[in-house]
């Protein structure tokens, strides 16, 4: 005992333990991949149904999806306002 904290003998995570925790995280990764795809995928062709195809189009399929899921929603963007950009 070391400062009221008790260590025990064997190691955090064994080997068993830890290899089902990465297939877990990889499935759960797997899983998120195909949801982002799925929602990028259709509302870039739902805002955008005449655009063409460019290399960037690969990252706005993931990149806005992405971040939608922690609450950044560029309602500017998607209501076709640009605040504060001038162009001349």
């Amino acid at each position: 005992m070391a400062n009221g904290v008790v260590f025990q003998d064997r190691p955090y995570c064994n080997g068993v333990t830890c290899c089902f925790q990465m297939v877990e995280l990889v499935l759960f990764i797997m899983i998120l991949v195909v949801f982002l795809l799925a929602y990028g995928i259709s509302s870039q062709a739902l805002m955008y149904p005449q655009r063409d195809f460019y290399p960037l189009i690969f990252r706005d399929i993931f990149y806005y999806p992405y971040w939608q899921i922690y609450g950044e929603l560029w309602l500017e963007e998607l209501e076709g306002q640009n605040c504060g950009i001038f162009l001349s």
